[in-house]
């Protein structure tokens, strides 16, 4: 019973962590998502309502891939959940797209962007969020509102960010 115990256990933490790491990651492979096809490839990650699209854990665009928002669209993330975009991200609606927390007291981690090049946020409001981080990217943020969120925003090794049309409001 003894010579079996500890492979029972590494049995068992091997399937939770399995159980419990349900994060999408996307294959880095050259495809491009738009909200749709995301819906249908994250494995319930991202759901959508009939209304909203709702993040239910984080989401990894890898380099190479492109996440494409064309769209007017509500997006509602669980807290701690967050976007990390290594490969692309563009948003560029005809109106706007609200990226939002959905529960307002429980705000959700924001948008990191890691070394992605070529990334356009446009018309775009993201609030109840934590950040907004930038790590060797150099976006065009244009038309965009950020407002109660918090004041955990990183900007590092960002070259020639374009910013255009901004409006910040902080409030605390």
């Amino acid at each position: 019973m003894k010579k079996g115990l500890p492979i029972l256990i590494t049995i068992l933490l091997g399937f939770g962590s399995i159980c419990f790491a349900n994060n999408f990651t996307s294959p880095g492979t050259g495809v491009r998502y738009n909200l749709s096809t995301l819906v249908a490839a994250s494995g319930g990650d991202v759901l959508f309502d009939g209304t909203n699209y709702l993040v239910q854990d984080t989401i990894t665009i890898s380099a190479n891939d492109t996440l494409e928002i064309t769209d007017n669209a509500t997006i509602k993330f669980i807290a701690n959940s967050f976007w990390l975009i290594e490969g692309v991200l563009i948003i560029n609606p005809p109106t706007g797209v609200l990226l939002t927390s959905q529960d307002v007291n429980n705000r959700f981690l924001g948008i990191k962007l890691d070394n992605s090049v070529g990334s356009i946020i446009r018309k775009v409001t993201m609030e109840y969020a934590n950040s907004l981080q930038l790590f060797d990217s150099s976006p065009v943020i244009d038309s965009c509102i950020f407002r109660n969120n918090s004041l955990i925003t990183k900007l590092v090794n960002t070259e020639s960010l374009i910013f255009v049309a901004i409006k910040m409001i902080i409030r605390i």
